[in-house]
């Protein structure tokens, strides 16, 4: 076995990206124009794209067993296609809860005591991601596409507030989440008119990603993204070819100047943690600043 140390080194690889919105925002359009993509088409929303889809024979796959035959197939070696569209994982999932439910002879996965059939349907989930993984080691962009919902957060230091959130189980979102290199939330313009002492949301056409995460969505990034982007697939393409490391001195003046803004119970314990985090560590100095701006926004 011959081990080595690496100089100093940025490993490129294709990303894995979630994206998700209400529906009807343009997500599939979106991932339409990703470059020589195939559709892994498990709901309606692609049928009026003109895309390249993987098939069980002339339609669609229909359950997780035709699922997985695709996935293990395009995995075992190099794919004819670049990027990969799931749309969306929505179906994936029920497609699991579903097989999961049959094996146990159960009417659904909720019928499944003490959460063990959620249980077994993230270990399935899990297996596809470590496919995925083979994809992104050759190239190919992943892309996984979700619906929206809103979710009201019971808020412990003031008033409750809402949220929007993937519209899946929270394992499964949870696991997602924290696997995708990039978790973006596709959105329409809104904002509020006041009329006659009225006030009232108004939407545009206008219709855009967000980067990072804020306490009404759900959303980060690995590439020092700007935190919105039109929902455009060539925008997004070039905030991923501009990308370059963060700078750790950049990030530690970042993380002093927003401990500044803290409030008060909570900048004590910030201090410490950050006292405990490598100057160098471009990662953890990464974390704490998007913990840090989080508090302050909230």
């Amino acid at each position: 076995m011959n081990i080595v140390l690496t100089p100093k080194a940025l490993i490129e690889s294709a990303p894995i990206t979630l994206v998700y919105g209400e529906p009807g925002v343009g997500k599939s359009t979106w991932a339409a124009d990703a470059p020589d993509v195939a559709f892994l088409a498990l709901e309606r929303g692609a049928e009026q794209l003109p895309v390249r889809r993987l098939r069980i024979g002339q339609r669609d796959p229909q359950t997780f067993e035709e699922v997985q035959a695709i996935v293990n197939h395009i995995t075992n070696e190099k794919p004819e296609f670049g990027s990969l569209a799931i749309d969306t994982v929505d179906g994936l999932e029920r497609m699991i809860f579903d097989h999961v439910a049959k094996l146990a002879g159960k009417p659904s996965v909720a019928d499944i005591a003490y959460g063990k059939g959620y249980d077994a349907g993230i270990g399935l989930l899990r297996q596809l991601m470590a496919r995925f993984e083979r994809l992104k080691d050759f190239g190919v962009h992943v892309i996984i596409l979700a619906h929206a919902k809103l979710e009201t957060f019971q808020n412990p230091e003031g008033a409750d507030f809402n949220f929007w959130d993937l519209e899946l189980n929270k394992r499964t979102s949870g696991a997602l989440v924290k696997w995708a290199d990039c978790v973006l939330f596709a959105r329409r313009e809104q904002y509020a008119l006041e009329e006659g002492g009225k006030v009232r949301g108004v939407g545009t056409s206008v219709r855009f990603l967000n980067t990072q995460k804020s306490p009404t969505f759900v959303a980060k990034n690995r590439y020092n993204l700007p935190d919105k982007l039109p929902l455009r697939w060539s925008e997004y393409a070039a905030a991923l070819a501009a990308y370059k490391p963060a700078d750790p001195g950049e990030l530690l003046t970042a993380a002093k100047e927003i401990l500044g803004r803290l409030p008060e119970e909570v900048r004590i314990k910030a201090q410490d943690a950050l006292s405990k985090i490598g100057v160098t560590d471009a990662v953890a100095l990464s974390k704490f600043v998007d913990f840090a701006k989080a508090k302050v926004m909230t």
